[in-house]
């Protein structure tokens, strides 16, 4: 059975403004990581004048970008600290989390244990304790 004090975990969490990377290693996290502010997208917007599916795929398009400067961090990280991850867990927005999966590299898509629904501006601890609740559902 494996247990996570014996992993090194990157956690990535992300919604529609804000990003989180940081990793846990031992049971706890490591550092404060990495936080990412981006206001680019746009929310939901309802124009009666105009086309909504272009509406729709502007926001879309924005996420998009949004969650690849994210998983952009999130490799700058790992890198610039030298890092051996052994598994990903994807957290957020229950409806962002299979997009964000989608917008992962394959060698960390490999990897990925597990979705945890969470805010990404959550305590670190917060989001840190669920990874460590969930780890042995992650790994089944």
């Amino acid at each position: 059975m494996q247990d996570i004090n014996d992993k090194r975990i990157l956690v990535i969490a992300a919604d529609r403004k804000n990003g989180r990377i940081f990793t846990i290693f031992l049971g706890n996290f490591e550092d404060e990581g990495r936080v990412i502010k981006d206001s680019v997208v746009p929310q939901k917007i309802k124009d009666d004048n105009a086309r909504q599916g272009k509406v729709d795929r502007h926001v879309r398009n924005h996420l998009h970008k949004h969650l690849r400067l994210v998983i952009d961090e999130a490799e700058k990280y790992v890198s610039k600290n030298k890092l051996l991850i052994n598994a990903v867990v994807i957290g957020g927005h229950k409806e962002l989390l299979s997009e964000i999966r989608s917008c992962l590299p394959p060698h960390l898509k490999r990897i990925v244990a597990g979705e945890l629904v969470c805010e990404p501006d959550a305590p670190l601890g917060e989001i840190t304790e669920k990874v460590k609740q969930n780890f042995q559902l992650f790994l089944r």
